[in-house]
Parts: structure tokens; sequence; C-alpha cells
């Protein structure tokens, strides 16, 4: 294809919209990237791509701690399985919507193949708080989530990994139950990653979204012409990416001087310690 990479994304970043949707961007940014290939790509051929080929509701209904059963709301999508299994994380916060992991399982496939990676694109949803589930409430939600899911799960269709609100712990949970309702205990681990390394984990992989968010801000500051030493930083979110993008940059010489979660921030001009 003749059209630029650096063309596409001058187009996409005028469609970026504060107040719309994670979907809403999404389809946008994939329209202005469509309308550039127009000529080099049958419109057939951008509506398969630009519709999900699988959109789940689940109704999760766990007996917590308090012995009373709650129901909680969950979705899968699988946006494309064009390259491979559709690869996406779990994320679990009080407010997602069907539309913000349609909009996220989109993305994901864009990612993976921009990068050339054997998967589609896939994500999943739990509307739950995960700060107010005890440890044990919540193992019993993914626990739910995995006993209802499993059909949609595995090598050859859509393997999960952790995200927002989930982490390692928590694929270990769904790795256990989904090996329980299969029966097939030794062949589980391809069906989740990110779990712990004693199931089947691997090292760094906690540390690899911060990290890659670390490089492409270096990568970034390389194509405005500016150096990633001495560069002033301020990180929005300090969950397990932020955290650990705010190491790697400090020890690639940024100046670390904001950060900001859900509970509040801090700033000094002179970086932070």
């Amino acid at each position: 294809m003749t059209c630029s990479y650096r063309k596409v994304f001058a187009e996409m970043s005028k469609s970026g919209d504060q107040k719309a949707t994670i979907l809403s961007n999404a389809l946008a940014n994939f329209d202005a990237a469509a309308k550039l290939l127009k000529d080099e790509v049958s419109p057939d051929i951008l509506e398969k791509i630009r519709i999900p080929r699988e959109r789940i509701e689940l109704a999760l209904s766990p007996q917590l701690d308090d012995r009373q059963v709650h129901v909680f709301r969950a979705y899968i999508v699988r946006h494309s399985d064009a390259l491979g299994p559709a690869k996406g994380g779990i994320r679990m916060t009080p407010g997602v919507t069907l539309d913000d992991v349609t909009g996220l399982a989109m993305e994901m496939a864009w990612k993976c193949a921009l990068i050339g990676v054997p998967f589609g694109g896939g994500k999943s949803g739990i509307v739950a708080d995960p700060e107010k589930l005890t440890k044990e409430d919540k193992q019993k939600l993914m626990r739910s989530f995995a006993r209802n899911a499993h059909r949609h799960i595995g090598p050859q269709v859509y393997v999960p990994a952790p995200d927002m609100g989930t982490n390692e712990a928590d694929m270990g949970h769904i790795k256990d139950s989904i090996s329980y309702s299969l029966g097939q205990a030794t062949t589980m681990g391809c069906y989740v990653t990110g779990k712990p390394i004693i199931l089947g984990g691997i090292p760094g992989r906690r540390e690899a979204t911060g990290n890659g968010v670390a490089m492409c801000v270096a990568a970034a500051c390389g194509v405005l012409g500016k150096e990633i030493k001495g560069a002033k930083v301020v990180v929005q979110g300090f969950g397990n990416v932020g955290s650990v993008a705010a190491s790697t940059l400090l020890e690639m010489g940024a100046i670390i001087v904001g950060i900001s979660d859900v509970h509040g921030a801090v700033y000094n001009a002179k970086g932070l310690n």
C-alpha cells in the first residue's frame, strides 16, 4: 500500500473526541484510516473488518461471603480471528460497558496486526468494583466468569489476560476453573496468559505493558527530535501499567513530575522520588 503510516495517523488524530466513548473513538479512528485506503481496499473488506465477529453478554451469579447470590454482568467480544485466536485482557470496573469492550477488542485487533503477531483482537469486561470485593469474593467472581465463559475461551478462540482491575492471580483462578470444567488440567495453560509463574506464566509479563508504554514514549521523543533523558513526564494512572512505566522512564533518565490515579494526584516541578 502506498499510503504512509504518518499520513494515516495524522488523519486519525483529527478524529479524537474527549467526550466520545471508547467505541466511538475506535470507530472514528478506523473510519479515518479507511478513508485514506479506500482506493486500495474494497468497501466489503473494510466493512467486514469494522464489525466484531462476536459479542457475548453473560450473567454471573456467584455466592459471595455474605452467603447471598449476587448478579454481575460480563461481556466478551471477539473482533477478529483473521490472523489467529482473539487476544485481549479482562477488564473489571464498575462502569465498563459492552460498547467499551467492543471498542477495546477492535483496538486489540489493530495492535496485533500492526506488530505482526498471530492473534486477532478480543476483550472481556466484568461490571464490578474490585476495590469493594474481598480477596475471596473476587476469586469467586473470577471462577464464576470462567465457568460461564469457558465455551468462549481457548487457544483456537479467545485467549484472555490481565487488564484493568484484574491480575495474575485472577488468571490462575480462570485456568484452574476451566481445567476443572473440562477435566484437562495438564493442557489448560494455553487458555489464558498472564498467569503466575508457578502455573506456567513467564517472567516479565507483569511489567511488559508498562515497559512497552515507556518504550513508546522514548520512541515518540525521538520522532519529535527530543531526548528522553531530562524530559519531564506526568503519569496518569498509577496501577500496574502506570507504576512500571514511571519506573522505567525514570531509569531512562526522564523526570517524573506528576502522578495521578483515582484517589488524587501529586506534582512537583523538580521531580518526584
